[in-house]
Order: C-alpha cells, then sequence, then structure tokens
C-alpha cells in the first residue's frame, strides 16, 4: 500500500534512508563535477541535471526514477521573454531504454523507464552501481551530445526531418516521433533551429505543423515563436 509521509510511522527512518542514498550518490557525482541541491534530490553540473527528489513512498520502501535534464541558457532565455511563466526546460527524459538507444546504446535497459526500489541500506550499492554504469554509458554522452545549440538542435530535430515526406507521413513514423516529443522538445527544437538559423527551418515548421496538426495546445506557442523571431529580424 502506497502512503504518503505523514502517514508513515517510521518517517524518520525513511527520510534518513532517503538522504543516505543521496550521500552515496554525489560521492559518485562529485567526479564528474555534479553537486547535490540536496532539498530537491538533484544532482547538478551547470545546465544539466539529474533528478532523483520526489520517490514514490510505500510503507517498505521508497521507489525512485532517475531523470535526466538540460536547460540551454540561450534557449531558456529566449523561451523566457515568450513565455514568462513557464519552467522552459530545454529536454527532460527518464532513465530508461529509449534515450539509451538515442545515444545508440540499444541493450542498455529492458525497461522503457527505470524505477529503482530502495528497502534499507543494503540496496544502496546495487543502485548506485546500475545507475552510473547507465550515466556512463548513456546520461554523460547524452549530456556532452547536449552541450551547444548546435547539439539541440540535431538531437532534436533530425528525426523530424528524416526521409522523404511519404516517409515522414507514414503511420508508423508519425506514430514514433509523437512518442519522443513533449511541447518542452517541440519548443526547444523550433527555437534552436532559429538559433542556429537551420537551413531547413521551413522544412522543420512544416512538419511539426502536420505532426501536430489540431493541437493548437502546441501549435499557437509554435506560431508565438515564429512571431518573435520575425519581429526581431
Amino acid at each position: 500500500m502506497r502512503a504518503s509521509w505523514r502517514q508513515l510511522g517510521d518517517l524518520k527512518e525513511k527520510k534518513v534512508l532517503k538522504q543516505g542514498l543521496y550521500n552515496r550518490l554525489s560521492d559518485e557525482y562529485l567526479n564528474h563535477s555534479f553537486k547535490l541541491i540536496r532539498s530537491k534530490g538533484l544532482f547538478q553540473r551547470a545546465e544539466f541535471a539529474v533528478h532523483w527528489g520526489g520517490p514514490v513512498v510505500y510503507s517498505d520502501s521508497l521507489n525512485f526514477q532517475p531523470r535526466l535534464s538540460v536547460n540551454n541558457k540561450i534557449i531558456f532565455d529566449v523561451l523566457s521573454i515568450i513565455f514568462p511563466h513557464a519552467k522552459n526546460l530545454t529536454i527532460f527524459k527518464v532513465q530508461g531504454c529509449e534515450l539509451a538507444k538515442e545515444m545508440g546504446v540499444p541493450n542498455e535497459e529492458k525497461d522503457e523507464e527505470v524505477f529503482y526500489k530502495v528497502e534499507n541500506s543494503e540496496d544502496f550499492k546495487s543502485v548506485v552501481d546500475d545507475h552510473m554504469g547507465y550515466m556512463e554509458k548513456v546520461g554523460f554522452k547524452f549530456f556532452d551530445k547536449l552541450a551547444s545549440l548546435e547539439g539541440v538542435n540535431d538531437f532534436i530535430n533530425r528525426r523530424i526531418l528524416e526521409g522523404d515526406n511519404d516517409y515522414f507521413k507514414s503511420k508508423n513514423q508519425q506514430a514514433s516521433l509523437k512518442k519522443f516529443f513533449d511541447k518542452r522538445e517541440v519548443l526547444s527544437g523550433v527555437t534552436s533551429a532559429y538559433l542556429t538559423n537551420s537551413p531547413k527551418k521551413n522544412v522543420l515548421l512544416e512538419r511539426y505543423r502536420i505532426l501536430f496538426e489540431g493541437n493548437d495546445y502546441i501549435l499557437s506557442d509554435v506560431q508565438k515563436i515564429e512571431d518573435h523571431f520575425t519581429k526581431i529580424s
């Protein structure tokens, strides 16, 4: 049975367990110059972060889902002008097989999304070893790939530009693309295309409109980005 922090009789014990895991992870992340933001369960280096905060709490365990985020400052500054009340992260991905495949490591994870169950301190070593193994093979390479505007533009937009129009409009490709994209990735992709002066920007915008046809939640904000860059050009 899932319980809230307040419902747990061993509240202090669960907090100690969580902080103990953070400490073990911090020892590893310091080797990569990531600093623990303890109150958020966040390991951060400049614009890159690995999120361990907000575990799912059960009566007998804590369950963690590591998530990786990139917050490119240039993209953030542009989107913050257009959408001043939004969080405006560039991209946000969970640890799992999909990101591993994206980084060319298809056999790294069997699960689409990874959850770590921690019942006691004896679980720390296996959890930390598995997670840091993933980061060495996938996560840190992901951050390196997205360390520039060009890298962000390529990582997000190349999949939209792949193939001819028939391939792009095929049922399988449309389903695959929609699985990858959230609104966050669309807005970051469009913004990065403008900021890098992509020669395929018009094709990219047309394909985003096709992919999200009828979805005003996304396309209205895409239009706001276009209007912004038209105004300052």
